[in-house]
């Protein structure tokens, strides 16, 4: 985790910030860069991490805090704290790009899929009340 508070080569942004970015483009590309966003999260393994000890307001606060700092400031903070404050940003950050996958596949299956389904079943009953009309004129 503490490798994610670090910045590449050759980019501007640590590990941990591009992993904040929500993607922005529209739902047919976004799709596939959603579900690579989740994968790239669910990397550390901490979905499945038991942590019903800690008080959720506690692991909110962490995140928050977590999620509201910079990187560099991070990896200054001691390890027990340090350690803490990432496992509960990675877990938020986890949530909330299944959260965001989950709502990119509605979108894509109410617009591409019930919409095209929808057009084609107006398409036949249109066709069906002209082939009605032409029988009883």
């Amino acid at each position: 985790m503490v490798a994610a508070l670090t910045t590449p080569a050759g980019t501007l942004y640590s590990e941990l910030e591009q992993m904040r970015r929500p993607l922005t483009r529209t739902p047919g590309t976004a799709m596939k860069g959603a579900l690579q966003r989740v994968e790239d999260i669910a990397v550390f393994g901490l979905g499945g991490l038991k942590l019903e000890q800690i008080p959720p307001n506690r692991l909110s606060v962490l995140a928050l805090y977590g999620l509201g700092t910079k990187a560099p400031k991070l990896e200054q903070t001691a390890e027990p704290k340090r350690a803490a404050i990432l496992t509960a940003v990675i877990r938020q950050l986890e949530a909330k790009a299944i959260g965001d996958a989950l709502d990119l596949f509605e979108i894509l299956m109410a617009t591409r899929l019930i919409s095209t389904a929808k057009r084609s079943t107006d398409k036949q009953r249109l066709l069906l009340c002209r082939g009605w009309r032409r029988r009883h004129e």
